[in-house]
This record gives C-alpha cells, structure tokens and sequence, in this order.
C-alpha cells in the first residue's frame, strides 16, 4: 500500500484527527499528561505495528524487545555516589539540579504486549537520551524525541514533532510568543519560529540516523562508564552548543 494510500484511508484519517483532537484542546497544566495520551491513543495502530517492525529488523533491539528488558528505577542517591562524569552520575546531577522526578511517566499495567513494552521502554530511557545527546529539557526537547522519530519512528513523537512545527508557524492568535514555561528565568524558550525548531529537529534526527541502535540499550548496566566512552560505543556526537543543548545552561557549567 502506497504512502497517500495509506493516509488517505478513512479509518486513519479519523483516528489521525481524534489523536490530533488531544494536542489542540490541551492546556499549558496539561501538557505532559496530553503526551502519555498521544502515545497511549497510538498505542493499537497500524503506525504503531510499523514502528514496531522496524524495531525488530534490528536484531539487538529485536532481542530486547523479546526478553522484555527492563531498566532498574532510577535512584538519584546512589547515583551521585557514581564516578564523576560517568553516565549515572551526570543524569543524576542533571535531574537533581532540575529537581525533576526520574519516574515523571505514565505507567502501563504489565509489558506483555509488544506494543506496551515499546512505550515503557521509551518513556523510562527518555531522560538518559537527553544526557547522552546534550540535548535540554526544554528547547531540546523536539530534538530528543526526534531520536525516537530518526531510528524507528515511533508514532506519538511523530506526531509531536509535526505539531510543534505546525504550532510554530502559526503563532497563537493572541499574539503571545513568550514561554510560559516554569524555567523561563534559567533557560528561555528560544524554539518557537518554524525554521528554528526545524533545525533543532533535525539536529535530532541526524544525530538518530548516526547512532548506533538507541533501543537496544541497556542503560542499567552502563551507569559508571564515563559518559564520554558511552558516547563514543554509541557513535554519538554531542549538542554542546547553542541554546538547545544543557552545557549552555548555566546552572551545568561546572560539571
């Protein structure tokens, strides 16, 4: 079946716009719940069983899926006790600093279906792409989940990553164009012209298409390596410039 084929069907035309529906009527208090319930909503589609296909012509991340890996909870304290510099001890900088939460994810029942472990093993690895990319929180964010988009396009970031270009070429129709977001006074929201968040995107999506699979990594069993070696194994060259990468940050420049 042809790509304007597929689109075009009426039954995914509609579930398209019932998806679609959830990021329009969402509030600023909503945002992250509105996430999870892209995801969940992409959850029993055919663009789900495409993503899920291409994580299994990947033999690593096909493994990974099989045995139902999943990463242990992510525990600050003790991985601030981590070697400096390795992958555990600068995730739990970053989040401690930030004060975020390691477990800010909608949970699912159990992962024995395929298409749940696929969104559990994605929103528990979330964070760790952030460290390992460069990537921030807040401008980098698209270019984050781009990594999920550029590897084995996972359909809820898809649908983001489009929205947020749609919603940055046109702009609200009050006229606002200031981030509301709670870290303005840290880091301000500078992604929110079409061509800047375009980049950012790509940015994402290049870095995705470099890597070595991201799926099937076990982050769990890699918190003390050095996060430079961990970079390199995965042949990933870090955001550590600009205002979309945490080294610009100012409250990460002593790390």
């Amino acid at each position: 079946m042809g790509y304007m084929e597929l689109m075009t069907k009426a039954e995914n035309l509609e579930k398209l716009r019932e998806i679609v529906n959830i990021q329009i009527n969402a509030t600023k208090e909503s945002s992250l719940r509105t996430v999870f319930d892209i995801e969940d909503a992409f959850a029993d589609t055919l663009w789900m069983k495409r993503c899920i296909e291409s994580i299994k012509s990947n033999p690593e991340s096909a493994k990974i899926l099989e045995e139902r890996y999943v990463e242990p909870e992510w525990n600050i304290k003790e991985m601030l006790k981590l070697p400096k510099n390795s992958l555990g001890w600068t995730y739990a900088k970053l989040m401690s600093t930030l004060g975020y939460d390691p477990h800010f994810h909608r949970d699912r029942p159990n992962v024995e279906k395929e298409t749940d472990y696929v969104t559990m093993r994605v929103r528990t690895t979330h964070d760790m792409l952030h460290i390992v990319s460069g990537f921030d929180m807040i401008n980098g964010e698209i270019a984050t989940v781009g990594l999920n988009t550029g590897q084995y396009g996972y359909p809820g970031f898809m649908l983001l990553d489009m929205m947020a270009l749609f919603f940055a070429c046109f702009p609200t129709m009050d006229g606002e164009s200031e981030s509301k977001s709670t870290e303005q006074h840290h880091r301000p929201d500078n992604s929110r012209t079409g061509g800047t968040i375009f980049d950012i995107l790509v940015h994402g999506i290049s870095m995705a298409r470099q890597a070595k699979p991201l799926f099937a990594v076990k982050f769990g069993e890699i918190l003390d390596q050095p996060l430079d070696k961990v970079r390199k194994d995965l042949n990933i060259i870090p955001c550590t410039t600009g205002d979309y990468s945490w080294y610009t940050d100012p409250r990460f420049k002593r790390l």
